[in-house]
């Protein structure tokens, strides 16, 4: 990507967003058309992450926080909680369409 200038924030997180491959958006893609129910839907890290390696991707390079931030970019809101100190549910994401 030349520019020729420094780039935006926005063309700095739409730049991040295009380098993931596009197996890993279909990959979600599916995910989402499979659970969604009045549009929304809740995606646990541990079903993100074993789909994906089962469809041949590799996790260690990929930020599945500027995977979401693409989701979020193209009109989903878009809500992720993590345990914090002392708690033990799983990581998840919840999209919603309004």
């Amino acid at each position: 990507m030349s520019v020729g200038r420094p780039m935006t924030p926005e063309e700095a997180g739409a730049y991040s967003v295009e380098a993931i491959p596009s197996i890993v958006f279909d990959t979600i893609n599916e995910m989402i058309a499979e659970k969604m129910t009045r549009g929304n839907v809740t995606l646990m890290i541990s079903d993100v992450r074993n789909r994906l390696r089962g469809k041949g991707v590799a996790l260690e390079n990929l930020s599945l926080a500027t995977v979401f931030d693409g989701y979020k970019r193209n009109g989903w809101k878009v809500y992720y909680d993590a345990p914090g100190y002392n708690e033990t549910y799983e990581a998840y994401w919840r999209l919603s369409s309004s």
